[in-house]
């Protein structure tokens, strides 16, 4: 069976209700993100929304000065931006494991970590999971 529009076929690790016992372990995974990065980490996306979302997001949130000295200019390019975003992905695939394992309790759930300026998610609800206890001073 062919996913339609390019959406991959349901996982076994999709669609999983959000609970207190995940919300509070996310959260306690968060704290620890926001203090290793020094930014703020939030709750995006449809499990803010949906009963029992396919997956849950997570991003870390930064000036988009920050952004850009850490991870390179912002393609203007659309296509580009996709391989840039693989780049930061990269960058940061440890917090991504961690998060998974910190969340699934067990049972794993899918979760996708972002790193992203904050020109994103301005319009978008975001819930605050963890803000860090010292904050990162731009460099410049």
């Amino acid at each position: 069976m062919q996913p339609i529009l390019d959406k991959r076929p349901p996982h076994p690790y999709d669609y999983k209700p959000m609970n207190w016992k995940r919300f509070i372990s996310l959260r306690k995974w968060a704290e620890k993100l926001a203090n290793e990065t020094g930014f703020p980490v939030y709750l995006v996306g449809s499990v803010l929304e949906k009963e029992t979302p396919r997956d849950f997001d997570v991003s870390v949130i930064m000036p988009f000065e920050e952004y850009e000295r850490r991870y390179g200019k912002w393609p203007d390019d659309p296509y580009e931006q996709n391989e840039y975003m693989q780049h930061v992905f990269r960058e940061n695939i440890r917090h991504y494991f961690d998060g998974r394992d910190a969340i699934g309790l067990g049972e794993m759930v899918s979760l996708d970590l972002k790193f992203c300026p904050d020109t994103w998610w301005t319009d978008k609800p975001k819930l605050l999971l963890a803000e860090p206890k010292h904050s990162y001073v731009l460099q410049r």
